[in-house]
């Protein structure tokens, strides 16, 4: 039993070789993976910014010709890819679009070219348009006068 227990923990002490990708996205809407340093493509989402459910590896099933050819209308503003969790076990894939953020939680899958997949997670965050300082100060004069009319409170000048 003792053996059994002392090979269970051990797994955590080995060391972890670090690896480098370059993410990028490209006008006709397609993510891409490559390795660093040697530039090879890995991974590739067509797509890419339509957020959809799961995003799949296409390198096998779509030939070089067809993924130059068309532009969509989403435009992908930015993404980040961050290691969350113990060793970064944990990848997230975050995406910002023009008016939203789209995240997506790596997994593994039995197919494809890195065995990997990513499903969109849930969640509440919204953009917005941030309002002019002279715009805010106008609406907060309103509803500070607003205020002080129906609750009878006299505010400072």
């Amino acid at each position: 039993m003792r053996g059994l227990v002392t090979k269970t923990w051990k797994k955590y002490l080995q060391e972890i070789k670090p690896t480098y990708w370059l993410f990028l996205v490209r006008e006709n809407g397609n993510m891409e993976m490559y390795t660093l340093p040697d530039f090879q493509q890995m991974y590739l989402v067509r797509n890419f910014g339509q957020g959809l459910r799961v995003l799949s590896d296409s390198t096998q099933s779509v030939p070089p010709s067809m993924t130059t050819d068309t532009t969509y209308d989403t435009e992908v503003q930015e993404i980040l890819v961050v290691a969350l969790g113990h060793h970064g076990s944990r990848p997230l894939l975050v995406v910002r679009l023009e008016d939203e953020v789209l995240l997506y939680q790596a997994y593994r899958y039995h197919k494809g070219n890195l065995k990997l997949r990513f499903r969109r997670l849930a969640h509440t965050v919204l953009l917005r348009e941030s309002r002019s300082s002279e715009e805010s100060d106008i609406h907060s004069v309103v509803d500070s006068d607003a205020i002080s009319e129906e609750d009878g409170i006299e505010l400072g000048q």
